[in-house]
């Protein structure tokens, strides 16, 4: 019987929307930038392509390629690497090897920042069936809840108080589309050479499990407190930033930060038109963000990783563990700024990122 998933439309940090072919814009003259050429390193594509770029975002590539290079150097080991539970056969999946290849550099890179989860408990619930998850995270003490998802386990999650992470590999494997339905006869298909894969999706499912390690990260940083004042965009664009600087840095396949930046994104969505929205949005509940948080927030992040203290002040801000304080007051004791003042700086930025991509 098919399972039937309930995604929002914009939830496309795990699906590819459709995009509907609009005349162009004209690019405003002060729009300063040059074109990009990007060939794709993993998964189908039919030719490189070019992107134009602003200066400032060109700048704060720059800016974020030398962060990770930083970041690559004095190598430590991993502290806590979590404890895998993988349903018999998933063992050499390709896909989880790479997920699992990628997410070991974001546990190294965290270490190397003095961002140690050590006495934080992880369980990695890996498996192809429905069956094995769900059966497994009982066994285990994860008792979840699972009714927004229409009770599937559709690819990655942080469950049960963010001590739990299950990665349905099927999920990853097989939904490409915000039409596709997890059915039974995907459980036991042949997982598809990379080769075939689109490289949008390809992309995406590098980040499988280090996406979902942020957010166990960000929990443990806090002793599990949970912030409710701490943004969306924040929360999204921290998990998609970080995942992303572990592929580049995992050596998985040779790109630079730019290659990642372009294709997650800039290509894999047309936020542009569906995301006409501001930081401050998130902040107030407007129905507009949904699902641009995947998208909005690591642009933001991004930014205040380059011009704003580096990898180090992200992990200050998300390891103060002060009881009285929030997110807004950790947030301005690290960085002397507010979040609003943040914000808005972030939205100047990415209003010309928009530009860029109206106009294309």
């Amino acid at each position: 019987m098919p399972r039937r998933t309930l995604l929002p439309l914009l939830l496309a940090a795990v699906l590819v929307a459709t995009v509907t072919a609009q005349a162009p814009a004209r690019r405003s003259e002060a729009l300063a930038g040059r074109y990009v050429l990007i060939t794709p390193v993993i998964g189908k594509y039919q030719r490189p392509f070019r992107v134009f770029m602003t200066a400032r975002e060109l700048d704060v590539m720059t800016r974020m390629g030398a962060r990770l290079r930083a970041a690559r150097k004095v190598p430590r080991s991993i502290v806590n690497t979590g404890t895998y539970h993988v349903e018999p056969g998933s063992e050499r999946s390709p896909m989880f090897l790479s997920q699992r290849a990628v997410l070991r550099e974001l546990q190294r890179v965290l270490e190397k920042y003095n961002g140690t989860i050590a006495d934080w408990k992880v369980d990695i619930v890996v498996g192809r069936t429905q069956k094995f998850l769900k059966s497994k995270l009982r066994e285990l003490g994860c008792l979840t809840n699972l009714v927004s998802t229409d009770g599937v386990l559709q690819m990655g999650a942080a469950l049960c108080g963010r001590h739990f992470l299950a990665d349905n590999l099927t999920g990853y494997m097989f939904l490409r589309s915000s039409a596709d339905v997890l059915t039974d006869a995907m459980e036991g298909a042949r997982e598809p050479r990379v080769s075939t894969v689109p490289y949008l999706i390809a992309m995406r499912n590098l980040s499988g499990l280090a996406h979902e390690w942020a957010h166990i990260y960000r929990a443990a940083g806090q002793d599990g407190r949970v912030f409710t004042d701490e943004p969306a965009w924040v929360r999204e664009g921290l998990a998609e930033t970080w995942a992303g600087i572990a592929i580049v840095n995992s050596n998985i396949v040779r790109m630079t930060y730019t290659d990642w930046h372009v294709i997650r994104l800039r290509r894999f969505l047309d936020w542009s038109r569906r995301c006409d929205v501001k930081l401050v949005d998130f902040r107030l509940g407007s129905e507009a963000t949904n699902g641009c948080e995947y998208f909005i927030g690591p642009l933001a992040i991004e930014l205040l990783i380059a011009r704003h203290g580096g990898l180090e002040n992200l992990i200050k801000v998300f390891h103060l563990n002060d009881p009285e304080q929030g997110f807004l007051d950790d947030f301005e004791e690290v960085y002397g700024m507010t979040l609003s003042e943040f914000e808005k700086e972030a939205d100047a930025y990415i209003a010309g990122i928009r530009e860029a991509e109206l106009t294309k």
